[in-house]
This record gives structure tokens, sequence and C-alpha cells, in this order.
């Protein structure tokens, strides 16, 4: 039996209830170890982009270090963060003004996405027409952050295709056997950005694999040996 059918055997109500209590438990733990890993790096009044901010746990992190943060998530009543230092706007980011079909999983809301077939979507049940700005357009209207976090579950290549600026700092998400995917989002940060130095976490709570940052190529070259890691890549320019 796969690990993912087992929930079946569990009633949903009881499912439910189970992910309410523990939810709160794990948001707290993250926020403490967000906070702790992006310290170093951020100061008060920085302007933060936190794109695919979810539940709101890393703006929340943000705003805890003295940050002003620009929320995007588009499932607006899954966002649950309100203070004077973020904006919060319900749209998703792409490579292209436009709207698009949004897909959630409304028993995984985190996996939703704008890409259909990402794995962690699952089996979508609801889909919703969003608003599509690029990064370009935020940075018009909201000034250019210091830091860009991108979590957009399988779309993180057409978040960047929307940026022509340079930006100091940007992480986003990679999963398993996707290092060619990686490559691409790298090669286009280095033509906006000049020389960049990166970095790979696979948890908040472990902190970076390389004491130092390293090269584009060491980045791609170490996820091809490791084909079956997922977590953040950090770019520096």
């Amino acid at each position: 039996m796969k690990i993912n059918s087992f929930q079946f055997l569990i009633p949903k109500f009881i499912r439910d209830k189970i992910r309410v209590l523990y939810q709160p438990i794990l948001d707290r733990f993250i926020l403490s170890e967000v906070k702790k890993f992006y310290a170093p790096y951020l100061e008060e009044g920085d302007l933060v982009y936190d794109v695919g901010a979810w539940r709101g746990v890393f703006t929340r992190a943000f705003v805890n270090l003295g940050c002003n943060v620009v929320a995007i998530e588009p499932q607006k009543d899954v966002f649950k963060y309100d203070n004077d230092n973020v904006i919060y706007l319900s749209c998703a980011i792409s490579n292209k003004d436009r709207i698009e079909r949004f897909y959630i999983n409304k028993n995984n809301t985190q996996g939703s996405s704008l890409n259909r077939k990402w794995w962690n979507l699952g089996k979508y049940n609801k889909k919703l027409k969003v608003n599509v700005v690029t990064l370009d357009w935020l940075i018009k209207r909201h000034g250019i952050p210091k830091l860009i976090k991108i979590d957009v579950e399988g779309n993180e290549e057409n978040v960047i295709k929307g940026l022509n600026q340079k930006i100091e700092f940007i992480t986003f998400e990679f999963s398993k056997n996707e290092f060619d995917k990686v490559e691409r989002i790298l090669n286009m940060l280095e033509c906006n950005n000049g020389e960049i130095e990166c970095n790979i976490s696979l948890s908040f709570a472990t902190g970076m694999i390389f004491k130092e940052g390293v090269c584009k190529e060491h980045i791609v070259g170490y996820l091809k040996d490791n084909k079956t890691l997922k977590g953040d890549i950090h770019v520096r320019s």
C-alpha cells in the first residue's frame, strides 16, 4: 500500500481535525526556523516579496525581522496574516500579465498551482480564475526588494521569466530531478544580475549545504549527482 493512500482509511472529518490541531504547532516551528535562517541577510526596513505566501508564516517571519512585505497568494481564504507592514495581493505571478486558471486541491491547499501537472497538487477539485502579473510589474508599483522568496509549486521558471532587474537575494523552491530547470533559472538570473553566488538548503532548520556560496555550475552538478533532493536554491548577487 502506498503511504499516500493510507489517509483514505481515516474518515475525512477526523483528518481535518488532526490537520487543524497540528498545523499551528508546525507553523510556530517554521516561523522560528525561518527567522533564524534569514536574520543574517535582512535588516530592519528591508523590502521583501513573499511570492506564494500560502498561510503567511514566512510573511510573519519577515515582519518579525523588521521588514516590509509584499505578500502574494491567490487563495484569499488561506492567507491568514494581517499587519501594517504587509501589503497583501490576491494574485499570482508568472511571465505575462493576464487571467489564468489556478488549480486547487482543497485537501492540500499548499500544493495549489498555476501548473496543472505539478506533482504535489494531486487531484485538484477546484479551479479559480486569477489575475496574473509579473515581478517587473510588482517592482514598478512597490519598489525593488532586497529579497524575493518564491514558492509557487512548479511555476518557478515562469516567475523568473517575468523578472528583468537585478535583485540582491532570491530564494526559489526546487523538487527532485529538476536540475535542468534549476540550470535554466540560474542562467536567467545570471543574465539579470551578472556574477552570482548560489547555495542550497534542504530545510530551514538545517541551514545551507555549502559553507560559502558557489557558482551555478557547482549547484547544477551537485543536483545531478543527488537527483532525489528537494529544497530551496538561494542566489545572491
